[in-house]
């Protein structure tokens, strides 16, 4: 009886030890499990990176060319796929980020909404950089926007934002906000546009910046594969234009849809490593009301688990410890603790929103949402950076906030 149980827990210890469809069973750096369940192969992909795959011919299997257990991918042009951190910017490596020394980095930051907050001559934002970095912030998501009426901000104030960042430790991830909820793909394909007219920006600077495509592009009820379409058209913009660092995608359905990523995310990733040889994709998750701590569509241990188990890289953009729910415009509470540890725990990076600067929602304020004390029509307020409760939970919770878990990426000295 013994050896019956003896031999029981060893057969669920060598299943337990297999890697499922879609997950990473090599690449340089990979310590885990190297052996897929029956019936799948383990998958070449890059340097980095190996995967397991139905064969060659299966239902559901990428277009490749097999010899033995290995595919080689084929398509595209550009140069090699076998090193995607050979171009000198923030990549990726399985499901981390790596900087350009090749050493992992985990976002730890927050959003600044700098377009709407720097024009007028105010530079509040980019102001309150100090006050951000000195709180132990290694990343600062940028908000910016294609169309700036009336007012005074330039690119070179985008420029003075990314240098400053830079010189105060943190890393810049800048996002145009002009597409939000929009569900017409050629709002994205502007967007990228944007980026390629004006990538000399960020060539000089690829060492600090991601770029984040579009804030939150397509409403409720967006098809995940209208979504993934509508990217694989912005990513191919972007690359052809010469850019070779992350470029993040923020899921559909206003980015709080998980299971798109889960559907199709490895499609928007295997696309980019062949026809584009690179990869250097970081899908991103703004986690608000569908994700309530009280019947919410989704949970963060299960979703998020299921995402890095494919081997796909993700980010939380954006999140809060509650937010007004519609129609009812009742605030709802978020777990952020919870999220904050599953992120701990899978090492997942995460954005907090925001330092300051909401307006209205549902005919209500939503300054709750600042991190900051006091009026926000002050540049005090913004420079002082006098945490609010939610700043507080995001900044000083123990083991999990910020300043708990922030490192400055190896970049920087």
């Amino acid at each position: 009886m013994l050896k019956a149980i003896f031999l029981s827990l060893l057969s669920v210890q060598l299943i337990s030890a297999q890697v499922q469809e879609w997950g990473q069973c090599g690449g340089a750096s990979h310590t885990g499990s190297k052996e897929c369940v029956s019936g799948l192969v383990c998958v070449y992909v890059d340097y980095w990176f190996s995967q397991c795959q139905k064969p060659s011919g299966t239902t559901n299997s990428p277009p490749t060319t097999t010899t033995q257990n290995t595919v080689v991918t084929s398509g595209g042009s550009g140069g090699s796929s076998s090193d995607p951190c050979s171009h000198g910017t923030f990549c990726i490596n399985g499901t981390k980020i790596l900087d350009s020394n090749r050493r992992p980095f985990l976002i730890r930051g927050i959003n600044n909404a700098h377009a709407d907050w720097d024009n007028w001559s105010r530079s509040w934002a980019l102001k309150s950089l100090n006050k951000i970095a000195e709180y132990k912030t290694n990343t600062v998501r940028v908000q910016w926007r294609m169309k700036i009426n009336n007012n005074d901000l330039t690119l070179s104030h985008l420029e003075n934002i990314i240098v400053t960042a830079k010189n105060l430790g943190m890393v810049s991830m800048v996002q145009l906000h002009d597409a939000t909820g929009d569900s017409d793909p050629n709002a994205l394909k502007s967007c990228a546009q944007w980026f390629v007219n004006h990538l000399s920006l960020f060539q000089k600077h690829k060492q600090y910046v991601m770029i984040n495509i579009a804030n939150e592009w397509s409403p409720w009820g967006t098809s995940g594969a209208d979504w993934k379409n509508a990217y694989l058209t912005a990513i191919n913009l972007i690359r052809s234009a010469g850019w070779q660092g992350i470029i993040v995608v923020d899921a559909p359905a206003y980015a709080q849809d998980p299971n798109a990523i889960i559907q199709y995310g490895s499609d928007i990733m295997f696309h980019d490593k062949t026809n584009n040889k690179n990869g250097n994709i970081l899908f991103s998750l703004h986690t608000y009301v569908q994700w309530k701590k009280t019947n919410g569509d989704y949970q963060f241990r299960n979703h998020l688990t299921k995402i890095v188990d494919k081997g796909l890289p993700v980010v939380i953009g954006e999140f809060a410890d509650k937010h007004p729910e519609h129609p009812s415009c009742q605030w709802a509470d978020i777990d952020y603790l919870d999220l904050m540890k599953v992120c701990k725990e899978r090492d997942i990076g995460y954005l907090g929103w925001s330092w300051a600067g909401n307006g209205w929602d549902c005919n209500q304020s939503i300054a709750a949402l600042n991190m900051i004390q006091g009026d926000q029509q002050v540049e005090s307020t913004w420079t002082q950076g006098v945490l609010s409760d939610w700043g507080k939970k995001i900044y000083d919770t123990p083991l999990y906030g910020i300043k708990a878990t922030s490192v400055k990426a190896s970049i920087f000295p």
